[in-house]
């Protein structure tokens, strides 16, 4: 396949301010913390209004991620969903400018905030979510437009440009991988130790620790990962039940043991939200993934129906299941094996009716028509990260993580036909271009591999 070619798109951001336009004509920065807190009101409440789409994400980023995974039926699409991830190529390349516009408005509240006010009530709240939104904008750009880490040479890998205060004459190159999470890692630490726990906010001390433990996971940081993410499924432990399908099925609703969710508010976005959740239906879900679930599996029957056509709430949220998934991952990069058994376990235990535990002796084969083969630390997947992966896959379904649990481990390339045309996406793909329009900006900065101008 020819490289994917950048210049169809230079017209996507033609309109868009470069993320250093910090003081444009005619515009003033806010100066009270009062106004800081609107500032962040104004991204708050796209979140709750299902508009937020590359911050934390909502129904309308979570089908599009969907569509281009394995997850959905690589032949049976009758076009609703992206093709594969070319074609979905230009609205990914959007994030770029978008995430910066939010690092903007958190450096403005950073830099200007005034000391006698950042030991006030709404000080602390204000402060730590600008860090929180900075560090999730930072942590989304490097999932999107970084490769995925190789610790032993993250140092030298390209990361983003840092922009951490205004410079009209900066024109910041792209930093290393390395230096990029230790950002994101420091933002979120300065958001935990600001203790802002008002709801009104959103970004409350345990969902910050939440972000905080997928930035070491995504680091391969697994103890780092791991210590937190204990201590959080102690606070929200599993659900089983009645009670989780209730969980699940509320649409705009956080309740059980979710502590961030978007779109909360019912009233905004309607035609949108009704119109993505009818389209989820029109493409089966893939038939291997369909066929993991167990008789006994309570999900099978609130995913999708007997016709492979989903039934799930489209949803960003942050929950508990992830985090005892990422926790028996974590004692598996960890070579402890048995508590990897035991936190796979305990998940199963509250999906599947009269579950059978797992041992060594009886984790199940690998398929051999198992997408992944390459695990995070590009060491072969074996039976007992097979158990964890799919478990993986078949929780957290039609809930945007699937792109990118197939970009950590090992970028598998994948196929789907539409339109009587064959598209592969290749290894490369999974790392999206940089924009066009930040070379004629800054010509020193260095695109990703694999894209021509």
């Amino acid at each position: 396949m020819k490289k994917y070619t950048l210049i169809l798109l230079s017209a996507l951001l033609c309109s868009c301010n470069s993320f250093l336009d910090l003081k444009p004509h005619g515009k003033i920065i806010p100066k009270t913390v009062e106004e800081f807190s609107a500032l962040e009101h104004s991204i708050l409440n796209d979140i709750e209004n299902g508009k937020e789409d590359v911050l934390t994400g909502n129904f309308s980023s979570v089908y599009n991620y969907e569509g281009i995974t394995d997850n959905i039926d690589n032949i049976a699409r009758p076009g609703s969903y992206p093709a594969y991830v070319g074609k979905n190529m230009t609205s990914l390349i959007g994030n770029y400018s978008e995430l910066y516009e939010k690092i903007k408005d958190c450096n403005i509240i950073l830099d200007e905030i005034k000391e006698s006010e950042k030991d006030s009530e709404i000080g602390k709240k204000v402060l730590a979510t600008a860090y929180a939104i900075r560090g999730l904008a930072y942590y989304n750009l490097i999932r999107v437009f970084c490769d995925p880490v190789d610790k032993a040479n993250v140092a030298e890998q390209l990361g983003v440009p840092i922009v951490t205060s205004f410079d009209i004459e900066g024109k910041p190159l792209r930093s290393d991988l390395k230096t990029c999470f230790e950002l994101i890692i420091d933002d979120f630490k300065k958001s935990i130790e600001l203790e802002a726990n008002d709801e009104d906010y959103m970004f409350t001390t345990d969902v910050v620790k939440a972000l905080l433990a997928r930035t070491y996971f995504l680091y391969e940081e697994w103890d780092s990962a791991r210590i937190i993410l204990e201590e959080l499924l102690k606070k929200y432990p599993l659900l089983s039940g009645d009670a989780y399908k209730s969980m699940m099925n509320a649409e705009h609703i956080k309740e059980g043991n979710i502590i961030f969710k978007s779109y909360t508010n019912p009233g905004a976005s309607i035609i949108s939200y009704n119109s993505t959740t009818k389209n989820s239906k029109s493409s089966p879900v893939s038939k291997f993934l369909f066929e993991l679930f167990d008789a006994n599996d309570i999900r099978k029957d609130i995913w999708f129906n007997k016709l492979r056509e989903n039934n799930k709430v489209l949803s960003y949220r942050i929950r508990s299941a992830e985090y005892c998934l990422m926790i028996a991952e974590a004692y598996y990069h960890l070579g402890d094996r048995t508590k990897a058994l035991e936190y796979l376990n305990i998940l199963r235990d509250k999906r599947i009716t009269a579950n059978v535990h797992y041992t060594e002796a009886s984790l199940p084969e690998i398929d051999p028509n198992y997408l992944i083969k390459l695990n995070a630390e590009d060491k072969a997947v074996d039976k007992l990260l097979y158990a964890i992966l799919i478990e993986r896959q078949m929780e957290l379904y039609m809930e945007g993580d699937r792109w990118f649990e197939l970009k950590r481990n090992g970028r598998p390339e994948m196929w789907t036909i539409s339109k009587n045309y064959k598209y592969v996406t290749e290894a490369y793909m999974y790392t999206i271009p940089i924009p066009s329009r930040e070379f004629v900006l800054n010509p020193k900065l260095k695109q990703n591999t694999g894209y021509n101008y």
